[in-house]
């Protein structure tokens, strides 16, 4: 009997997932003769047709669809066992990092100087994007994993929950907020600043005063948290920020806390990810990350473990 190889079975796994050999061989860095070739060799080790070819798109025949279901478990076997040594192999090719700028403020500085000493061959192509971008890049398959406030539900991406992030309000050292605590009632009535909507921070926003039953009166929107804490250290506003990122503000004396109530409510973050599980360099990547932003005390609550 003919044997086939893990690299012929990734090489029918992609096309089948992506579509056409362009996209697999752009995906597993080869050229797209190396692709074709796998997947014949493959075929003619199982004596099977697994695509019908037409036009532009390669498409699954009926031996391809169950074919591939156990393609996806060999694949998913091999990672788990290369897992066993315990070791880590330095990782090479190209790494799409997109982050959120409350990700990014913390971990992207460490995450790039750990990857270059523990894989200095990795190449990271870093994205720094609202939450809406980050979805939608990754839906695209543009990036390979995001850091993020929202989930993206979709069949081929993982979402995992890594934690909490708290807010809380912040204004200027000499800024009248009036007496503490500061309630939705009297904020409607401050200026302040916010990302646009349909950001994450815009909406908690709102629903800190929509709970109460306000609606913005006057805000101003801008997209740069690094802006906004700016404005908020000049006195042109109050603000409702993660944080870990006004952290260091708070710290020198620049802006200082509103005491609140009701208080803000914390923000779920997550790293979402293409479900390539036989991918050790994705798991390895955001084994990496989460190490980062739990040490940096990024996250006011850490997410159950399944």
């Amino acid at each position: 009997m003919t044997r086939f190889t893990l690299r012929q079975i990734e090489a029918f796994y992609w096309c089948a997932m992506l579509g056409t050999v362009h996209a697999a061989a752009q995906h597993l860095h080869i050229s797209q003769p190396a692709v074709s070739t796998r997947i014949k060799e493959l075929e003619d080790a199982l004596q099977l047709t697994l695509f019908s070819r037409s036009h532009q798109r390669i498409e699954l025949t009926a031996a391809g669809r169950k074919a591939l279901s156990y393609a996806e478990r060999l694949l998913r076997a091999g990672h788990e066992l290369q897992q066993l040594g315990g070791s880590t192999v330095p990782l090479q090719g190209v790494l799409r990092f997109g982050a959120d700028e409350t990700g990014a403020a913390v971990a992207a500085t460490e995450l790039l100087r750990q990857i270059k000493l523990l894989h200095p061959a990795l190449k990271v192509e870093l994205s720094l994007e609202v939450s809406k971008v980050l979805r939608e890049k990754l839906a695209r398959r543009e990036i390979d994993l995001a850091l993020h406030g929202t989930a993206l539900q979709r069949p081929n991406v993982v979402d995992e929950l890594l934690g909490h992030v708290s807010l809380t309000w912040i204004a200027a050292s000499g800024f009248d907020a009036g007496p503490a605590p500061l309630t939705p009632e009297r904020a409607v009535l401050l200026p302040i600043v916010t990302n646009p909507a349909p950001s994450i921070l815009h909406g908690l926003v709102k629903d800190w005063l929509h709970v109460s039953g306000y609606e913005f009166n006057s805000f101003s929107s801008c997209n740069s948290i690094a802006m906004i804490i700016r404005l908020v250290q000049s006195g042109h506003a109050i603000a409702a920020l993660p944080v870990p990122v006004v952290a260091e503000a708070l710290k020198n004396g620049l802006v200082r806390r509103i005491e609140t109530r009701p208080p803000v409510p914390s923000m779920p973050y997550y790293i979402s990810y293409l479900d390539d599980k036989m991918n050790s360099g994705i798991q390895d990547i955001v084994a990496l990350v989460k190490s980062i932003l739990i040490s940096a005390d990024f996250f006011a609550e850490l997410a159950a473990q399944p």
